[in-house]
């Protein structure tokens, strides 16, 4: 199991490190990095409402997250906006996610995972596309004013 959870977190660092070199080695630097990470960075919660804010959680998928976040740091240097995105599955009716999970209810062979009160976050592909679409267009700080 270990072997393949360094697998899993080294094709996340490479990632990062071959989009800092690519904005490291560009003649003209983008205006923005969008780097797509997940909610999983907060570690497994109840019921609590979380925020971004909130700390990284402690486990191997909150440790993959905050190593990949910060595997593209460096661009900030060369004055590159870069925005995290924490998101979670991406549903629509006809792609993503969705249908899979839908086609052991339709083959009536699906039911409630677990005691059917886990929490799915989710996003529709509509709105991930607009708010990727938002942060490349926008060039404000999206930390909140003090």
């Amino acid at each position: 199991m270990w072997a393949m959870k360094q697998v899993i977190l080294q094709s996340r660092l490479y990632a990062g490190q071959a989009v800092t070199r690519a904005v490291e080695d560009a003649k003209t630097k983008p205006g923005v990095v969008i780097q797509a990470s997940g909610i999983g960075r907060y570690g497994p919660h109840g019921d609590e409402v979380l925020d971004k804010s909130a700390p990284y959680g402690s486990d191997f998928l909150s440790d993959v997250a905050c190593q990949w976040e910060a595997s593209t740091g460096a661009v900030e240097r060369w004055g590159v906006r870069r925005v995290i995105l924490h998101t979670n599955a991406v549903l629509e009716r006809d792609g993503g996610m969705l249908p899979r999970m839908l086609l052991p209810i339709r083959l009536f062979e699906g039911g409630p995972l677990g005691n059917g009160h886990q929490w799915l976050s989710w996003i529709h592909r509509e709105d991930e596309v607009r708010a990727l679409r938002f942060f490349l267009k926008t060039r404000m700080s999206m930390e909140p004013s003090t």
